[in-house]
C-alpha cells in the first residue's frame, strides 16, 4: 500500500513540477508583453505627438517625431499610424503605396476592444503586407485627444517574432523541457521545432491549446504534431492579453525519471524491511539464549550440596554470567548498527520530503506573485 501511495505521489510530483514551470513561463511572457505595451505608450507620450494629429492631422509630422526608434529598438520591424477608422495615414519606414488604404483591422478583436476601453492591446500573429514577407505580432496603442478623450488614431508597432525567439530559447526547465508561446487565436508565436519565418501556423486544433484558450490550466499528455512524439505539457493562459504558454517535455524522459524515483523508493522500503526482520531475529535469538542460560544456572544451583560443589557451582555461575554479559554486548552492538542504518535511511526519506516541501513553497510563491491564492499548505 505504501508503494502504491508513493506511485500516486510521483504522478502528483510531475504535475506540481510542470505547473510550477508553466507558472514561471507565463510570468516571463506577461512581463515581456508588458514591456512592449510600455514602449508603445512612451512613443505616443512624446512631446507634440498627439497635438500634431489633433490640431491639424499632420500624420507625417507625428511620425517624424519617432524617427530613430527603429534603430534604437531593433525588435520593431516597422510602425504604422492609422486614423480612427483604420485607414493607413503614415508608415515608418515609408511605404507610399499603403497610404490611404484600409486593411480590415476594424474586424480585429484588439480594435473592437480599443474602441471601448481606449487602452493598448497586443495583437495576434500577422504576416507583413510588404516585402520581405514575415510573421510578426503587433502592439496597438490608442492616440487619444487631450481635449475630449476621443480616439484620434492608432499607433501600431509591428514586432519581429525573433524578439521572442531569442529569450524564449533561454528558458531553463527540467531536462528536455522547452517553452512554446501562442496568441489569442492559438497561432504559434514561438516553438523551437517550428519555422515561423514566412508563415503563420495555427495550433488551435490541438485539444491542449483549446483548453488553454478557454482559460484552463493544467497538465496533459498528447502527441505533438511538430516533434512526432508523446509529450507531457503544462499549459496556462495569460489572462491579461489572451496569449498562452506551454512547457513541454518528452513523455519518455518524464516517466523515466519517475520510474527511477519509484525504484529508489522501493529499494529503501525493502532495505527497511530487511533491517526490521534482522533486528527481530537478533532479539529473538538472544532471548532464547538468555532463557537457556537461566535454566543451566538453576540446575547447577540445585546440585550444589556441599561446599566444594558450591564453589564449583559458583565458578560455573560466574562463567555463565560472563557469557551472558558478552552476548548482551554483542546484542547492543548489533542494535546500535541497526539504529545507525535506520537513521541513514530516514535522512534519505527526509531529504526527499524537504525537496517536495520546497517545490510546493515555490509554487505558492509563484501564485502569490500572480495575485492568486496559494494552493498547498506547507508546514
Amino acid at each position: 500500500m505504501e508503494i502504491m501511495n508513493k506511485y500516486a505521489d510521483s504522478i502528483s510530483d510531475v504535475n506540481i513540477g510542470k505547473k510550477a514551470s508553466t507558472s514561471i513561463a507565463a510570468t516571463m511572457v506577461k512581463e515581456r508583453l508588458d514591456s512592449l505595451i510600455d514602449l508603445g505608450v512612451s512613443f505616443t507620450g512624446r512631446p507634440n505627438f498627439v497635438s500634431s494629429i489633433e490640431e491639424g492631422q499632420h500624420w507625417n509630422e507625428a511620425m517624424d517625431i519617432l524617427q530613430g526608434t527603429l534603430t534604437d529598438f531593433p525588435i520593431i520591424e516597422r510602425m504604422v499610424i492609422f486614423d480612427s477608422e483604420c485607414v493607413i495615414q503614415s508608415t515608418l519606414p515609408l511605404v507610399s503605396g499603403n497610404i490611404g488604404t484600409q486593411i480590415g483591422c476594424k474586424k480585429r478583436e484588439w480594435y473592437m476592444l480599443m474602441k471601448k476601453d481606449l487602452k493598448p492591446h497586443i495583437a495576434g500573429v500577422v504576416l507583413s503586407t510588404s516585402k520581405p514577407v514575415m510573421a510578426m505580432t503587433g502592439v496597438a496603442v490608442p492616440i487619444v485627444s487631450h481635449k475630449n478623450q476621443n480616439l484620434l488614431g492608432i499607433l501600431f508597432l509591428l514586432i519581429k517574432l525573433d524578439s521572442f525567439t531569442e529569450w524564449a530559447r533561454r528558458f531553463e526547465g527540467n531536462k528536455g523541457e522547452y517553452l512554446s508561446i501562442f496568441d489569442q487565436k492559438g497561432q504559434i508565436v514561438f516553438h523551437p521545432y517550428v519555422d515561423l519565418s514566412e508563415k503563420i501556423i495555427d495550433a488551435s486544433n490541438l485539444l491542449v491549446v483549446q483548453k488553454m484558450k478557454s482559460g484552463e490550466s493544467g497538465v496533459e499528455i498528447f502527441k505533438s504534431p511538430y516533434t512526432q512524439q508523446e509529450e507531457v505539457a503544462g499549459y496556462r493562459k495569460i489572462s491579461k492579453y489572451g496569449w498562452g504558454v506551454m512547457v513541454t517535455q518528452p513523455a519518455k524522459l518524464v516517466f523515466k525519471d519517475r520510474a527511477k524515483r519509484l525504484l529508489h523508493q522501493s529499494l529503501i522500503y525493502f532495505l527497511l524491511l530487511i533491517v526490521q526482520i534482522m533486528l527481530f531475529m537478533l532479539v529473538f535469538y538472544f532471548f532464547v539464549k538468555n532463557k537457556e542460560s537461566s535454566k543451566r544456572e538453576n540446575v547447577l544451583l540445585q546440585k550444589a550440596s556441599d561446599s566444594e560443589l558450591a564453589q564449583k557451582t559458583a565458578a560455573a555461575v560466574a562463567e555463565v554470567e560472563k557469557q551472558k554479559a558478552q552476548e548482551l554486548q554483542i546484542l547492543n552492538d548489533h542494535l546500535r548498527k541497526s539504529i545507525s542504518d535506520l537513521e541513514k535511511v530516514n535522512k534519505i526519506m527526509l531529504g526527499r520530503e524537504l525537496e517536495m516541501i520546497k517545490l510546493k513553497q515555490e509554487v505558492n510563491n509563484c501564485l502569490t506573485e500572480l495575485g492568486k491564492d496559494t494552493k498547498y499548505k506547507v508546514a
